[in-house]
């Protein structure tokens, strides 16, 4: 029997499988699928086209809930918001078909690289096998891993080698090679666009026990232009976005968390203007080296203090009862956690809804939850009844909204 295919189905079925110029694999197995995921980050975000900070923002989403699928804390046809999960994910490539099919593959025994990604459990240097350790070192760009064994390299410098440091530095939570390597290719192109210097772990091998676990990752040393123009807070805003479904975190000795994955210290041992910064020789004779004391000396700000009124971009906001939201706590205990689909806590939430009111996107608010404040449908009245001011902060550097 003949099948006649128009030369337009023929065109559909070919691209299928295709994000925009981007071949998409079939996987069996979901563990193979998020692998897949993060290892060609770039790739999908530039296959996605549009504009490549609202391309980034889609595809942290996809890849979050790929994640969530995969350590089953959701699957296909849970609602957030009403709307089915799977209706978070773009259709092209079949990649909403995709989450479906995994969705209702039999969950089977967690392996070691799903144990991995659980933060159930790490991996030595020397449990390691010399291909996966040959690939790794293949995509942090050695192009002969064995000479980098020999030499037993420690450290992968990348980004703009700096002419003046400013003290500062941002700690991104890794602990092993697998790990650098995700963290690398996450973090690696916003080397370009920041300007910063940064370094990713290679052969080190923390032990748990040791002050330095969980700095095998990447260090982002923070440029003093970003200081001195203020935007500080928006580096570290695109840091938290490329981190998006990124599940390693922990205590870093030494640092200050501002969460499980991204730390801070400073480094030297007194102050300078962070603002214009020291060139190296005088970095080297005021550096500071690190044995999990204090974050900075006691007579160095913190680089996250914002005076009141200082308008500085942020995108953070503490939810607040009363005429101001801004000036005093919430009573945390009349939220009804419950209805609240997206978060658990107040640390989540407040995420949730500063992005909000940053892209203007209420989606992923939930309408329920603050009934005892008087507040039927909360997703509208953070939407249509309260203002951002955008130019008041209180010390924490949180956005300040009043009733419109």
């Amino acid at each position: 029997m003949k099948y006649l295919v128009t030369e337009k189905q023929l065109r559909i079925l070919s691209e299928q499988k295709k994000l925009g110029n981007f071949e998409l694999p079939n996987f069996s197995k979901l563990s193979d699928f998020t692998k897949f995921i993060a290892q060609n980050r770039s790739k999908f975000i530039n296959a996605m086209g549009g504009n490549v900070t609202d391309a980034t923002k889609k595809f942290n989403t996809m890849e979050s809930l790929f994640v969530m699928l995969q350590n089953g804390e959701i699957s296909a046809g849970e609602l957030i918001n009403g709307i089915p999960v799977e209706n978070y994910i773009t259709r092209q490539g079949g990649l909403r078909d995709d989450f479906v099919k995994f969705s209702n593959q039999p969950k089977t025994t967690n392996f070691a690289s799903d144990v991995r990604s659980t933060n159930k459990g790490f991996k030595t240097l020397s449990e390691i096998s010399d291909d996966d350790k040959f690939q790794l070192l293949s995509k942090l760009g050695y192009r002969d891993p064995q000479d980098v064994i020999d030499t037993d390299v420690k450290w992968r410098p990348f980004g703009k080698d700096p002419d003046t440091m400013s003290g500062w530095k941002f700690h991104i939570y890794g602990e092993d090679l697998y790990d650098s390597v995700d963290l690398f290719e996450r973090l690696e192109p916003l080397s370009n666009r920041w300007g910063f210097h940064a370094k990713v772990g290679v052969l080190v091998d923390f032990k748990p026990s040791s002050v330095q676990w969980g700095k095998g990752g990447v260090t982002i040393y923070i440029p003093p232009q970003v200081i001195k123009d203020n935007r500080t807070n928006d580096l570290l805003s695109d840091i938290e976005s490329a981190l998006g479904g990124y599940k390693k975190g922990g205590k870093i000795s030494g640092d200050k968390q501002i969460t499980p994955s991204i730390h801070y210290r400073y480094e030297l041992s007194e102050p300078i203007n962070t603002s214009v910064g020291i060139d190296y020789s005088k970095y080297r004779v005021l550096y500071n080296s690190n044995s999990g004391g204090p974050y900075k000396p006691d007579n160095v700000p913190d680089l996250f203090e914002v005076k009141p009124n200082q308008d500085i971009p942020t995108s953070k906001v503490r939810l607040i009862s009363g005429q101001r939201w801004g000036s005093e706590s919430l009573d945390q205990s009349s939220i009804d956690w419950s209805k609240v689909t997206n978060a658990k806590n107040i640390q989540d939430y407040n995420k949730i809804i500063s992005d909000a009111i940053r892209t203007d996107n209420y989606s992923y608010v939930s309408r329920g939850g603050f009934e005892k404040f008087g507040i039927t449908d909360f997703r509208d009245f953070l939407q249509n009844q309260i203002q951002p001011t955008g130019k008041q902060f209180n010390i924490e550097g949180k956005w300040s909204v009043i009733p419109k």
